[in-house]
């Protein structure tokens, strides 16, 4: 899975063969993106992850909005975290059968440009062949 981020955001963590996948990037701060991924073969209903994502912000009383404007195929909601915010999105990709799902840190000003260019990266080429 190809990831664009920040070049200041570090790798600190990849785990790519195992199911599920998992990086997470870091600045010099904080942990500021993850990206986990994992084969499904089963379609997975994208509004119900949503709605579970809103509703866990919500009982937490973190929940601040559905985010809008990404590309397809991905749905998120923006969150609080602490003085900042908190992007959890989820794509599937029907091609390759990968569910992604996607956390992005913001510990001060929301960045929704950067947001939709790390989500806009090359979609997954799927599990490697076995």
């Amino acid at each position: 899975m190809e990831i664009a981020h920040p070049g200041d955001w570090e790798l600190a963590i990849a785990c790519g063969l195992e199911e599920p996948g998992r990086c997470t990037f870091v600045d010099r701060r904080y942990q500021r993106l993850e990206v986990v991924w994992r084969p499904l073969k089963h379609l997975p209903d994208m509004n119900l992850m949503l709605s579970k994502y809103r509703k866990k912000a919500a009982d937490s009383e973190d929940f601040l909005d559905v985010v809008r404007n990404l590309p397809e195929p991905w749905r998120a909601v923006l969150r609080r975290a602490g003085k900042g915010r908190m992007v959890n999105a989820g794509a599937f990709f029907r091609q390759e059968r990968l569910l992604a799902e996607v956390t992005i840190i913001w510990p001060e000003r929301r960045e929704a440009g950067l947001e939709r260019g790390i989500l806009s990266a090359a979609p997954p080429a799927g599990p490697p062949r076995r």
